[in-house]
């Protein structure tokens, strides 16, 4: 992808971290944690590829992160 397809998909991704915050305030925990971990998995990604000097771990600790939070999220036994 272009530079410039990346930086469309960051307002999505913004829109998908706000979406999962607010449903994880509201209560849907399993749903709010998925869209906030697709969102910022998102992100951190457009970021990586538009940063000049790209470090691995940069873009490999924040996706791990939303990986395990999707993770967790996916296994909670009582989530709404």
């Amino acid at each position: 992808m272009t530079l410039t397809r990346l930086s469309n998909l960051r307002i999505p991704a913004l829109i998908l971290i706000v979406i999962g915050t607010a449903l994880g305030i509201i209560g849907s925990v399993r749903s709010g944690a998925v869209a906030l971990s697709l969102g910022t998995a998102t992100y951190v990604c457009i970021k990586f590829f538009q940063s000049v000097p790209r470090r691995r771990i940069e873009l490999i600790i924040p996706l791990g992160m939303c990986l395990v939070l999707a993770t967790v999220a996916l296994t909670l036994p009582h989530a709404k």
